[in-house]
């Protein structure tokens, strides 16, 4: 007989130690799995701990923040001296440097989470420019540095793009500038080139003659609170976080464009960037109609300021000359009287400006003064520095030759801009828990001719609107209690006709990229962002009051 071989036990015994090994590694695999997901939702619920302390950061230090410039508006609206003035400045300034540190950190946990999400509109170039260029020259006031710009008058009137975002980019380089510049100027160049008939790319160029940057360090300059300094202690000496610079890359990344640097250890650097934006409206941003009538004599001191001007009569093709000697001005005006219609010279220059201009009555004179000089003469035009195409050509638009205000003229224009009211007969609601905050709304509102109504709870509101008709509400987000949300609605609930169709306005401190669309979603008609903003504040109500209540226009102060 054959022996009986038994096949099966060791492939029954192979086949148990396989299916044990098989349920064991399944078991192991499950296991880490468990602790990859549980890992991932500390992690994420970690993320939304920091954004909610972030945002909460923000709302606290934004509300008294709020207080402050509302004040300092206040108090600059009035008659004040010029020192007092200037510190008022100061105060706001530094409220501005605040927000701007917090706005930078809400950026970047953004950055960081790669959550940086383009909000695009169509958007004017001029007006975003005009905001940055006299937001720098007035930090540049009493500072041995000039700004300087240069903006190609063919770029598009009307692009399409994140206004905001790129406002950043601007803001952060120029910044940069003025933190690291002690003494020369920084120069902000705007180009554009075609990308198609419907497409743009933005050349920007940021320079300055700072301390510059070592070589070794340009490898992680736009790395994380990476700061341009040589030591510690000169590093703490300079305010900000650190993450202006990463936070810029990581935006012009979503724009899809490109950033780059070039500097000079000990003379200064050249920040370059490119965005590519599509066109809306081709109409050039700057552009003088009657440019063949007019002639500029050009009288200044200062050549790089010179240049600046020349550069922007010359694209404007407005003929011009410079002069930089009496004599010379004196032999060119006889031999050409007819030829030159206006005659620029700066409050810098070293003579007089009123002995120089008194001899030349047969031209349009016009003084060419930095930002915030009240002290220049009188009885000319005027046009703030720096000089650029867009400001060239609105005075040339909007000019008539020979007719200029006062200063003392230019003064009261300004403080009755100011304090004219906005309407009249008409009533506003303000609810906020902050009772700072009440008393500076109730103010500025006050300014702009309404009776003004405070409660400082959602409840107390209730009973004030049960009572009485407005025009328009001003709702604190964050209240305690009854919020800013459930206020709104118990609010809409009301069985009053007027109650639905007057429009409310939250005010929140909240500066998160949802928190807009979050609350008009949840019924508000618009949002007010603290600090509160006069022109914003206007323009809400220019916007959302009956305009048979509006005694002007907004656009006419």
């Amino acid at each position: 007989m054959y022996p009986i071989i038994d096949v099966m036990t060791p492939i029954l015994i192979c086949t148990m130690f396989a299916t044990t090994a098989t349920l064991e590694a399944l078991r192991y695999y499950r296991h880490e799995s468990e602790l990859a997901e549980q890992t991932r939702i500390e992690a994420d619920m970690m993320e939304r701990s920091k954004d909610v302390f972030l945002m909460n950061m923000s709302h606290e230090i934004r509300t008294p923040m709020n207080a402050i410039m509302s004040a300092g508006e206040l108090i600059t609206a009035r008659s004040i001296s010029a020192d007092t003035r200037q510190n008022v400045q100061h105060i706001m300034n530094a409220c501005r440097a605040l927000l701007s540190t917090i706005d930078d950190l809400l950026i970047f946990s953004k950055v960081e989470n790669k959550r940086i999400l383009l909000a695009e509109s169509p958007y004017e170039l001029k007006p975003l420019l005009d905001d940055i260029i006299n937001m720098i020259s007035v930090r540049l006031m009493n500072t041995d540095v000039k700004l300087y710009t240069y903006i190609d008058p063919n770029i598009p009137r009307v692009l399409f793009g994140d206004m905001i975002r790129l406002r950043q980019v601007f803001i952060n380089l120029l910044n940069n500038a003025v933190k690291y510049t002690s003494k020369g100027h920084i120069l902000l160049r705007v180009r554009m080139s075609e990308l198609g008939h419907d497409r743009v790319i933005l050349h920007v160029d940021v320079e300055d003659t700072g301390i510059g940057i070592k070589e070794e360090m340009l490898p992680t300059l736009f790395d994380d609170y990476v700061r341009v300094a040589d030591n510690m202690n000169e590093s703490l000496k300079r305010e900000g976080t650190g993450l202006g610079l990463s936070i810029v890359k990581a935006i012009i990344r979503e724009f899809s464009g490109t950033i780059d640097v070039r500097s000079e250890y000990n003379k200064g650097s050249v920040f370059t960037f490119e965005v590519p934006q599509k066109v809306v409206d081709h109409t050039p941003i700057a552009r003088v109609i009657d440019h063949d009538d007019i002639g500029v004599m050009i009288y200044d001191d200062d050549r790089e300021s010179v240049r600046e001007l020349g550069l922007a009569l010359k694209d404007l093709k407005i003929r011009y000359v410079t002069v930089d000697d009496r004599d010379y001005l004196n032999e060119l005006i006889e031999d050409n009287v007819s030829e030159y219609t206006h005659i620029f010279v700066s409050t810098e220059n070293s003579e007089k400006v009123s002995d120089i201009l008194s001899h030349y009555r047969e031209m349009v004179s016009v003084v060419m003064r930095d930002v915030g000089d009240t002290e220049s003469e009188t009885g000319y035009d005027k046009i703030t520095k720096p000089m650029s195409s867009i400001n060239v050509a609105e005075y040339f638009d909007e000019s008539e030759p020979g007719v200029a205000e006062t200063e003392e003229e230019l003064d009261e224009e300004i403080t009755n801009n100011l304090n004219r009211p906005l309407v009249n007969e008409a009533r506003a609601i303000v609810v906020d828990d902050n009772m700072t905050n009440l008393i500076v709304a109730d103010k500025l509102l006050r300014n702009l001719g309404f009776d003004v109504v405070t409660a400082d709870s959602g409840s107390a509101a209730l009973g004030l609107i049960s009572n009485m008709q407005f025009d328009i509400i001003f709702i604190d987000y964050m209240m305690t209690g009854m919020d800013g949300v459930d206020t709104l609605r118990a609010i809409r609930r009301m069985p009053k006709d007027w109650v639905a169709g007057v429009p409310c306005i939250v005010l929140t401190a909240d500066a998160h990229d949802g928190a807009k669309q979050m609350l008009i979603n949840a019924g508000f008609d618009d949002y007010l962002s603290k600090p509160i903003d006069v022109n914003e504040l206007e323009y809400m109500i220019d916007r959302y009051v009956d305009k048979r209540k509006l005694i002007r226009n907004v656009s006419d102060a």
